[in-house]
Formats: C-alpha cells, sequence, structure tokens
C-alpha cells in the first residue's frame, strides 16, 4: 500500500502493521522497521491500533489497561499520522455480544459497541439499551468519570497529544530504531527518546534523560524502566 501515497495519489493509507504485531517489543520494532523501510523519507505511515473491523487493542492484548497505555504512547510518538479509534482514549474493550443479538455475519459487533459518555444509566444515550450490549466497565470507563479523573487513560492520551503539537520533532522529525534489551522498543524522535517496557519485570535501559511523560504511574528510575511503561525522555545519554 505505500505505493499508493504521494502527491499525487493517496496522503495516507491505513497501516494494520501494529493490529496484527504479537505482544512483544522485537514484534513492533520488526514492523515499524518494514514500515519506515517501505514508506521512506518522503512519505509517512498512517499507524492504527484498532477499528471497526478488529477487536480492539484492549481486548487483544488481554483486557490490560498497562498495555494499552502502552500502545497508546507508542502510536502517539511515531512518524507518521496516529489515528485514534473512538473509545481508544477511554480505554474500552469490545463488548460481548451473545449470538442472538449479533448482526454482524463476521461477528464485528464487539468493537462497535456505544461509546459511554457519562456514568448514568443510558450513558449519556436516548436508549438504556442499545442494540449492541455496553463495553464493559462502562459506568466507570465513560467520558464523565475519566476527565474527572487525572491519572485517567483519557489524560494520558490528552497529555500525549499535548506533547506531540507542542514538539515538532514528534510530528514530522525521523525515527531511528534504538538498540537495547529485547523487552524494549527504543527510538529516537529528534531530541526526544521513547522506551516502551513489554515485559511484567523491570529492565534496565542504556538510556537516561529527563522523563517528559509517563504511560503509567511509575517510569525511569535512574537507568531502570518499569514493567510495562512506555516513557518519553529528553536530553538522553
Amino acid at each position: 500500500m505505500a505505493s499508493y501515497v504521494d502527491d499525487r495519489q493517496l496522503r495516507g493509507v491505513f497501516d494494520f502493521a501494529l493490529m496484527e504485531a504479537l505482544w512483544e517489543a522485537r514484534s513492533w520494532r520488526t514492523r515499524i522497521a518494514e514500515a519506515e523501510a517501505a514508506y521512506g523519507p518522503s512519505r509517512a505511515p498512517a499507524w492504527v491500533l484498532s477499528s471497526h473491523d478488529q477487536p480492539r487493542h484492549r481486548t487483544r492484548h488481554v483486557d490490560r489497561e498497562d498495555r494499552a497505555r502502552v500502545a497508546a504512547a507508542v502510536l502517539l510518538t511515531l512518524r507518521g499520522m496516529p489515528f485514534v479509534y473512538a473509545g481508544e482514549e477511554l480505554g474500552l474493550g469490545d463488548a460481548v455480544v451473545p449470538p442472538e443479538r449479533r448482526r454482524d455475519p463476521l461477528g464485528r459487533d464487539g468493537s462497535r459497541a456505544p461509546i459511554p459518555w457519562t456514568a448514568a444509566a443510558g450513558h449519556g444515550w436516548a436508549s438504556p439499551d442499545p442494540w449492541p450490549p455496553w463495553p464493559p466497565h462502562a459506568s466507570t470507563r465513560n467520558a464523565e468519570t475519566l476527565r474527572a479523573d487525572e491519572p485517567s487513560i483519557l489524560w494520558l492520551y490528552r497529555r500525549l497529544i499535548a506533547l506531540r503539537r507542542t514538539h515538532p520533532d514528534l510530528v514530522s522529525g525521523d525515527l531511528t530504531l534504538l538498540d537495547g534489551p529485547r523487552e524494549v522498543l527504543a527510538y529516537r524522535r529528534g531530541d526526544f527518546t521513547v522506551l516502551a517496557n513489554f515485559a511484567d519485570h523491570p529492565v534496565r535501559v542504556p538510556y537516561r534523560g529527563r522523563v517528559l511523560l509517563t504511560s503509567g504511574r511509575e517510569g525511569l528510575t535512574d537507568d531502570t524502566l518499569a514493567p510495562c511503561t512506555a516513557v518519553v525522555v529528553a536530553g538522553t545519554r
């Protein structure tokens, strides 16, 4: 698809590489490297983690919010155009749709459930009983509740978007994949380094600097990256 991206054809096409990647740093690194090689410096991929045709990435990654947060941090710091599927910013997983309520012949209804806006019954919609069930934990994973909770995944997305808007290197700068432990995806964007630990244990990394953002409550302490955590670091040495 990269061959169709240029000024005379398409500005961008969805790249599903990260949707197909295993939850392993090397799997994500391989797909990012392949995309960088395919698009080259004059073009850029349009990255997606989820869509209305595929399970949401939180569901694919065994309903773990820490993994959803790491994925968000990577998505919004890669070179190219990041696309956020509605509800990713709320940490939504797929709805569990019983057979009698399914409408899509390919079973894709779960990722198409309505977005919960409020905590009240009906979650901000006219009917409290939509045709697909609500996503799991809609009483807490809704825009109203998460907007009032600054450590929430919604605020992580907001901070990532604000960081991207503030620093041009995260929008149009080059991307250089870096060496590091096998559990860690590491790459440089101009003056910034992104480190994503895909493991469930802390990992020592050969990079230090000022942490601008962390995907979780912990981050990078000295040379140790917290379990299942991504950080954006400035002034790396």
